[in-house]
């Protein structure tokens, strides 16, 4: 009886505990519940399914790039190697690294051409990435609500998902780039190398091979790379200056466990700086021996919109001052909270107020992270640092995708630290778990889902159409018609140039195609049309270096370009030029001696029907004694020519 009376009062005593706990105490007791984080977890798993599942696109997706890395995928995964197979010959590719490609020759042994299986395995690594995005928030934040929002965000955010289902590296790059996020964390909880597991090993080696990879997966890799290898850099020097504190208080008892850890984060900085620079060595060294030098990435930051060069500090200042206020006023607000934005008009004040209002909230987040502040901030500001300095043409979205997650979350973060501030500012007590919580899930709500979801349903819209000829992008439309037209008229072995031949090998049925120069002058035009043995060209409305670079060069030497099809009309109103699809040779029109641009003394002109005149010219015209053929050969009229009129006619 004295036993069951001890454990009746211990039990009434836990009761009085758990009574005594107040009502933010057991809200955050039940936020660290493990049952409730497994449920986050599924919600968040099915909303991603159901989202990805409603904007699947089966069509290949018109940006070009995700051809080219299909094609070189199916190269590899068909043992030709590393080769470019879209141009007149196979050639070792050297432009995009191979990383990508790599993962889809991959799936393509298992699932041999599909697009779709590709597409599907970008979605998988999406959703790997918001699995990860969950728990490297809830751990850097401490805050599972706003792990879960911002997750719940990433599963409905337009851009993530449109390109987890196009066939590019920036989806695998967000996952790598999560991971190793997550490994240099693991580095800073486990005491690097300390307990002598294998695990304590593992991460580390685990941390370099990936690191290595991601630099062939993507060029802005490296903003990643480059932060890593600071932040632990940064981890060395703080050891080293703690083993040497120790040292001069010669506290022997903790010298050599200092020393240690400060000699393994020695030697993983110089590794991840040695493999690093034999991968970049590596790569730069094999496209060197196939003839490339330098990186066409590296050439752009020299190049205007048109094709001139930087070549002052003014334009520099002029670059940056426009870049700097297109990022802070539109693209990275807008990749958060969706409107309407004409790049054609002057940013407004409300512009300038919201991105300002975004960027401290991001500051903000950043200032209260605990683990991975610097990582983070290194991360985005060398990144960020690289599009500032880039073409304004090159600007958007797509060359930040894999920081999408940490704006969300450093917004969604930043917001809630200040709801933290001001509560306790205004009420004189701790800050409240639950009214913080509202506030965080009512937030995005209010300005960001909804404005997500709309542009989700036109993604979907976009996604039910069966081809891209329902496209209501008039532009896109006629160069695909183009392309069809080429298919359906055009000789199999026809040598085309297009602006992206990539689209011309994909829905022509792999016939080959390259792109003509995009800034080059007529004369420069034509010399490699007639090097590269050109038939066909295709000038677009859709691009405008057709019109730029190529239509010059027709007007310049109409009888050497013959106009086969012509589609669309020209429309000022709507800014529309046609697309013509012209046959090139460079046998047609004149060849012989010319002064001042003009035919003289003996020549041939050659007519675009097949008729052909040999004789004398002078002032450009038939002057003195010439043949004139038919398409046959058959001669037509000989004789004698003034001013290109046959004024004796020889028998």
């Amino acid at each position: 009886m004295k036993q069951n009376s001890t454990q009746k009062n211990v039990t009434t005593c836990k009761k009085q505990i758990l009574h005594k706990k107040n009502f933010t105490e057991r809200v955050n007791e039940l936020l660290g519940n493990r049952f409730v984080r497994l449920a986050l977890i599924i919600l968040l798993s099915i909303y991603y399914f159901s989202n990805y599942a409603y904007i699947f696109d089966k069509k290949i997706d018109l940006n070009g790039d995700n051809v080219q890395y299909y094609s070189l995928g199916k190269s590899l995964a068909e043992g030709n190697g590393y080769t470019s197979t879209i141009g007149f010959k196979n050639e070792p590719h050297t432009h995009f690294p191979p990383g990508y490609p790599v993962f889809i020759a991959g799936i393509m042994k298992i699932f041999p051409n599909s697009t779709d299986a590709v597409k599907l395995f970008n979605g998988l690594l999406l959703y790997g990435s918001i699995l990860l995005l969950f728990y490297i928030i809830k751990r850097i934040s401490g805050n599972i609500i706003v792990a879960f929002i911002t997750g719940m965000l990433c599963a409905a955010h337009p851009e993530l998902l449109r390109w987890a289902t196009i066939m590019m590296s920036e989806i695998l790059y967000l996952f790598l780039s999560l991971l190793l996020v997550l490994l240099v964390l693991e580095i800073t909880r486990r005491k690097l190398f300390l307990d002598k597991k294998w695990l304590e090993y593992g991460i580390p080696i685990a941390l370099i091979m990936l690191l290595n990879y991601t630099y062939f997966v993507r060029t802005m890799g490296l903003s990643i790379i480059i932060s890593i290898i600071l932040w632990v850099g940064i981890r060395f020097f703080r050891s080293l200056l703690v083993w040497y504190k120790a040292k001069r208080k010669e506290e022997t008892d903790e010298i050599a466990t200092k020393k240690a850890r400060m000699v393994k984060l020695f030697v993983l900085t110089l590794l991840l700086l040695l493999s690093v620079s034999i991968s970049k060595f590596s790569w730069d060294t094999r496209n060197e021996r196939l003839g490339v030098h330098g990186s066409v990435y590296a050439e752009n930051f020299s190049k205007k919109q048109f094709g001139q060069t930087m070549s002052t500090p003014q334009d520099w200042e002029v670059r940056i001052e426009s870049n700097v206020k297109n990022y802070i006023t539109r693209w990275v607000p807008n990749t958060l909270f969706y409107s309407n934005v004409d790049l054609g008009k002057d940013v407004t004040a409300t512009e300038w107020l919201r991105g300002l209002f975004v960027l401290a909230l991001m500051l903000t987040g950043i200032w209260f992270l605990k683990d991975a502040r610097w990582l983070i901030l290194f991360y985005m500001a060398i990144t960020m640092a690289v599009l500032i300095f880039y073409p304004e043409q090159f600007g958007g979205s797509r060359y930040y995708i894999a920081l999408i997650p940490f704006f969300i979350f450093l917004t969604i973060y930043g917001f809630s630290q200040l709801v933290a501030l001001v509560w306790q500012q205004f009420q004189k007590k701790q800050k409240s778990v639950i009214v913080i919580s509202l506030l965080v899930i009512v937030f995005p709500m209010i300005f960001m889902f909804p404005t997500y979801a709309k542009m989700r349903d036109s993604l979907h819209l976009s996604s039910q159409m069966d081809s891209w000829e329902e496209f209501p992008e008039v532009k896109a439309v006629q160069y695909l018609q183009a392309i069809d037209w080429c298919k359906a008229n055009l000789p199999a072995n026809s040598r085309v140039m297009c602006r992206k031949p990539e689209l011309y090998y994909i829905f022509s049925g792999y016939r080959r195609a390259e792109c003509f120069p995009l800034y080059a002058s007529p004369d420069s035009v034509l010399n490699f049309f007639i090097r590269k043995k050109v038939t066909h060209v295709i000038i677009d409305g859709w691009f405008r270096h057709g019109y730029i670079t190529i239509y010059p060069a027709v007007l310049k030497y109409p009888d050497k370009f013959k106009m086969l099809k012509k589609i669309g009309e020209f429309n000022v109103k709507e800014k529309l030029n046609p697309t013509y699809i012209v046959e090139f040779n460079p046998k047609w029109g004149f060849s012989g001696k010319t002064v001042n641009g003009k035919s003289e003394g003996k020549g041939e002109v050659n007519y675009q029907d097949g008729r052909r005149f040999v004789g004398n010219f002078a002032n450009d015209l038939p002057n003195g004694y010439g043949e004139y053929f038919d398409s046959h050969g058959k001669t037509l009229a000989k004789g004698f020519w003034k001013n290109g009129q046959l004024i004796k006619k020889i028998p």
